[in-house]
């Protein structure tokens, strides 16, 4: 294994605002393990890779900037290691992962990208030996936190959709991978029981035994798993552990959401282990739910459209390529 090679990597996966950034932060307290931000290298990064096959450009890639930034080094400090690397696409991810970990003197790479949970079968193809981590979250609670952040789609069914697809991906991964290699971890105990939740992680990273209640001190961490424009929600991570944030849902909505919510979600909900409450179906829910459906369908139109116009620009610029080729 070369120097720049990453040994059995973490990676964090998950339905956004499920507890992934709090996750890295406590684990990026460990003295083996160094969490950087979210990558999207598996969703964003190899895909751009092929398509422009532009060593450069990929670095320009936003993401890869981030990284940069975040870990504090170069593009020459990159170079001088990806020299002496096979050059492959997945040496873009050993190559930073390596600077991170020479930064902090650690040994283990913690990724955390929520997304990557629809692309751990690839992920486990570049490293076998990795321990894919997924932590989940009540989904009426996620629902609530994406209904508050910036850069999500502030329609309830929308959002159940984002957190029911998780964690069916999730259902299949483990009877795929086994819990050897997926490990999932519920947030609600995090909260509660941190110390018995955190050493039954760590036996499963098969890192050193330490003393979990150094890693629960708020801003322990040496490096920061979020930038600078996600400070406005993320920062809290760096705040003492909140069982405030359990059950948020109930004081978010409106008795007719709620019912929504625990209607779309009720199978997935017990699945897991979460209690539903009894609901009514009424005339106000049934509009309710026509004047969300409409709204996706708005959405569904105006994604479409937005797809075209990509596409459009794309061979736009590849008939520009060839005839000035």
């Amino acid at each position: 294994m070369g120097s720049w090679e990453l040994k059995s990597p973490i990676f964090i996966v998950g339905c956004e605002r499920s507890g992934t950034t709090l996750l890295a932060s406590l684990l990026n307290r460990h003295p083996e393990i160094v969490s950087t931000p979210e990558t999207h290298f598996f969703s964003e990064i190899l895909p751009y890779y092929f398509r422009r096959n532009n060593l450069q450009s990929v670095l320009s890639h936003p993401r890869i900037q981030d990284c940069f930034r975040a870990g504090g080094f170069t593009e020459a400090e990159f170079y001088d290691i990806f020299s002496k690397t096979p050059r492959r696409e997945i040496d873009v991810l050993n190559v930073i992962g390596s600077l991170f970990l020479q930064k902090e003197g650690k040994t283990r790479l913690c990724e955390k990208t929520p997304s990557h949970i629809f692309h751990v079968d690839q992920i486990l193809e570049f490293y076998p030996d990795a321990k894919i981590v997924h932590i989940v979250r009540d989904g009426r609670d996620v629902v609530c936190s994406l209904m508050e952040v910036p850069w999500t789609i502030k329609n309830i069914l929308e959002n159940c959709h984002r957190w029911m697809r998780v964690v069916k991906e999730s259902r299949r991964l483990q009877q795929e991978w086994g819990r050897d290699v997926f490990y999932q971890v519920k947030f609600e105990p995090l909260l509660r029981e941190p110390e018995a939740t955190l050493n039954a992680l760590m036996d499963f990273l098969e890192v050193s035994t330490i003393d979990v209640r150094s890693i629960l001190v708020p801003g322990a961490e040496t490096s920061s798993v979020y930038l600078d424009w996600e400070r406005d929600w993320k920062s809290n991570v760096h705040h003492s552990l909140d069982t405030g944030k359990i059950g948020r849902w109930k004081h978010c909505f409106s008795d007719v959401d709620k019912d929504i919510l625990n209607i779309a979600l009720k199978r997935p909900l017990l699945r897991w282990g979460y209690t539903v409450e009894p609901t009514r179906i009424s005339f106000s829910l049934v509009l309710r739910v026509l004047q969300l459906l409409m709204g996706l369908l708005v959405i569904k139109l105006r994604k479409n459209a937005l797809i075209f116009y990509r596409k459009l620009i794309l061979r736009l610029d590849l008939f520009h390529h060839a005839r000035s080729g």
